[in-house]
């Protein structure tokens, strides 16, 4: 991404938290996650795939990084959307 703006990565990361109170690897995590929340709420979603569209080969590290970051796991969230709760991390 770096590369591509034509900053160093340590320049992107502090332009990063200048603009968004965040680093780039954060936002990347964030912005993942904010995906991977609309996918699980798909009808027959499966934690495999939505780890992979998100960019997660490892679906086990994808279901650990979602629940440090919402506080639930990918089960547990797309459940309470089936069950009519909503889970607002």
């Amino acid at each position: 991404m770096a590369d591509q703006v034509g900053v160093t990565p340590k320049r992107l990361s502090r332009m990063f938290i200048e603009e968004l109170g965040q680093g780039f690897s954060d936002y990347l995590i964030d912005f993942r996650i904010e995906k991977a929340k609309v996918l699980l709420s798909l009808p027959g979603a499966s934690i495999k795939q939505v780890a992979a569209e998100c960019g997660y080969p490892d679906p086990n590290y994808f279901a650990r990084l979602f629940k440090k970051v919402t506080g639930v796991t990918p089960t547990e969230f797309s459940t309470s959307l089936g069950n009519g709760e909503i889970i607002v991390p």
